[in-house]
């Protein structure tokens, strides 16, 4: 009866135990997900502030060059205006993604931004 005992105790143990590892590593799992989701709205959001700054300089570029505009420097904003579209639908389609995927997302999107914006300041310089 003792052995009885004492089996049914470790056995009550293992299993408290292992629910405890079991929502330990269940929090541990939420609190990173809700990181990557932070991390993920807060990239969206500083690039749609970039989007903004593009905007408004796209819109600078046209005044400058309305009146005295090159078929040249028409086809140059347009382009802007297209690849700045294209960006923009895909930061607002970006979605939660793996690790590496959101990474690559992340480096990709940045990198057509800076490219946009170096061209806008070209175009400005002009």
């Amino acid at each position: 009866m003792k052995q009885l005992t004492l089996t049914l105790a470790l056995a009550i143990t293992f299993v408290a135990s292992s629910a405890f590892v079991i929502e330990s590593a269940q929090a541990t799992e939420s609190a990173t997900v809700a990181g990557a989701k932070k991390d993920l709205e807060t990239f969206k959001s500083e690039m749609s502030d970039k989007l903004n700054e593009i905007d408004k300089k796209i819109a600078e570029l046209k005044k400058k060059t309305h009146a005295k505009a090159s078929e040249a420097q028409k086809k140059a904003i347009q382009e802007l205006e297209e690849t700045r579209s294209k960006v923009k639908s895909e930061l607002a389609e970006m979605q939660d993604d793996s690790k590496e995927g959101w990474k690559s997302l992340k480096e990709n999107l940045a990198s057509k931004i800076e490219k946009l914006n170096a061209k806008i300041q070209k175009e400005l310089k002009r």
